[in-house]
């Protein structure tokens, strides 16, 4: 089965510089993580957070895929199986990113393409379980990037997300 054309790529990578990463626009990927605003994560550490979020999307089910070190390589990458982090991409918005590829894959939600609407909502679902964000903050501001977000009822959610990033939106 083929991918469908990625055409939300370039604004959800210009959504997360601003909104995720709280960066100018234009800063590259590794202006924003060379600041110490995002620490980095020993591989170790960033398994560890695949691992979790694994188990908590999946339950006990599918084996999560293996972070590898991607060291040599100018992108980040995630598949099936593996998800291959340079240096630069060890952040934990990096992996959470990284990781919804592969949440993505796994379950077969929806869409096919790579940054699809249906990628942006488990994306704002993880940032929201993970890193302490609002739901309703974060798809307003990616509808307002111009970013389609899939809404919840476009796929069953494998967990209770739904309802605790609804619960804690409204906190």
């Amino acid at each position: 089965m083929s991918r469908q054309r990625d055409s939300q790529r370039s604004k959800l990578y210009a959504w997360e510089r601003q909104y995720v990463d709280g960066r100018p626009t234009w800063a590259s990927w590794a202006e924003r993580h060379e600041t110490g605003k995002h620490p980095k994560m020993t591989l170790a550490e960033c398994q560890a957070l695949v691992d979790k979020v694994w188990r908590n999307y999946f339950g006990p089910g599918p084996t999560p895929p293996e972070v590898k070190d991607g060291r040599g390589s100018r992108r980040a990458l995630a598949g099936f199986f593996h998800i291959s982090l340079p240096r630069w991409a060890r952040t934990r918005h990096s992996v959470l990113h990284e990781v919804s590829h592969s949440i993505l894959d796994r379950s077969g939600y929806g869409d096919l393409a790579g940054h699809g609407p249906s990628f942006v909502r488990i994306y704002c679902e993880l940032l929201v379980r993970y890193d302490g964000r609002k739901l309703g903050e974060l798809t307003r501001s990616a509808r307002a990037s111009r970013l389609k977000v899939a809404s919840p009822s476009a796929y069953e959610p494998a967990t209770r997300w739904e309802k605790e990033a609804q619960a804690h939106d409204n906190v």
